[in-house]
C-alpha cells in the first residue's frame, strides 16, 4: 500500500509537467536566480 503510489511517480510527473508547459509557457522570471549582475550576494529576503 505504501509502494504502489510512490513507484509510478517519476514516470507520471514528466507528462504532467509537459502539459503544464503547454498551458503556462516559461517566462524570464521563472529562471531568475535572485542575484543581479555585479552583485556578490543575493538580496536579503523581506521580513
Amino acid at each position: 500500500m505504501i509502494v504502489a503510489p510512490i513507484a509510478p511517480y517519476p514516470s507520471a510527473k514528466a507528462p504532467w509537467l509537459a502539459v503544464d508547459l503547454v498551458f503556462r509557457p516559461p517566462t524570464t522570471a521563472d529562471f531568475a536566480t535572485g542575484i543581479e549582475e555585479g552583485e556578490d550576494h543575493p538580496a536579503e529576503a523581506p521580513p
